[in-house]
């Protein structure tokens, strides 16, 4: 990993900028990262992004995707599937508090991430990510 963000140390020191610039978390409990030491975004899109991409293509008119994100995160996959997708239905499911916090925080290369910082700040309302 290539650094720590300056902003976010404070909330939580284990918040690492990987090597395609995105950031990912280090789990002192488990003893390692959560994403890709290359990028946490490139590994997104090779994991989340690539495989739908079938499924985009033979997607009727009018279907929206409804996604279960257990370990949001900070929500580096729903970002993208909106960005893939255009509207979805999204439940993002994450128990830890200082991840929220630090994904509040940070930039994302994915234009949708503004939408998922703006839903994580108030969980209650929908702004197209429900």
């Amino acid at each position: 990993m290539t650094g720590k963000n300056p902003i976010s140390e404070s909330i939580s020191p284990s918040l690492v900028k990987t090597k395609d610039g995105s950031y990912t978390f280090f789990n002192k409990e488990f003893n390692q990262y959560c994403h890709s030491e290359y990028g946490a975004a490139d590994e997104c899109r090779e994991k989340i992004v690539a495989p739908c991409l079938e499924l985009k293509d033979r997607k009727e008119k009018e279907w929206i995707p409804k996604i279960l994100d257990i370990g949001f995160g900070m929500g580096y996959n729903s970002a993208a599937a909106l960005d893939l997708f255009g509207p979805c239905n999204i439940i993002g499911l994450e128990n830890n508090q200082e991840i929220i916090k630090a994904a509040l925080t940070i930039s994302a290369p994915f234009k949708s991430y503004s939408l998922i910082q703006k839903t994580m700040n108030n969980p209650t309302a929908s702004g197209g990510v429900s």
